[in-house]
């Protein structure tokens, strides 16, 4: 990631940036997984069938083409907000806004997964079943 200006600057690598299927591919993944440019990791990068990320010199396959279709990994869990209360509840203790924060964040990632599988089931897997990515 580079500022210039007060600017930040991420990049995408495809295997071919003339490839207009790759293009879409990436233009899908990112819309269905970042609802804004500073949540991007600083590079993806779409290299045979994967796509990958590096973030913070941290490389990670994000998706990978298996079986005429994009699937996401996911090396972790993340809890959900009934499982978050039940362990982070202190009877009688007033909720502050840090943990209402928590709470509003982790609702607004169980709520993009689960349209980003509609995504997937109907625009990435569209994009791919164009051309199987070069």
């Amino acid at each position: 990631m580079e500022k210039n200006s007060g600017r930040i600057q991420k990049n995408i690598y495809l295997d071919n940036i003339n490839d207009p299927t790759q293009q879409k591919i990436i233009e899908h993944f990112i819309l269905a997984n970042y609802s804004n440019f500073e949540a991007m990791p600083n590079e993806l990068h779409l290299e045979n069938d994967k796509i990958k990320s590096s973030h913070n010199n941290k490389d990670r396959i994000l998706a990978e083409y298996v079986e005429h279709k994009w699937q996401m990994l996911t090396d972790s869990k993340v809890m959900s907000v009934d499982e978050l209360h039940k362990v982070a509840s202190v009877k009688g203790k007033i909720q502050g806004e840090s943990y209402k924060s928590i709470i509003t964040t982790l609702s607004e990632y169980h709520e993009k997964r689960i349209e980003y599988k509609l995504l997937t089931n109907r625009e990435i897997e569209s994009a791919s079943s164009v051309a199987k990515p070069n």
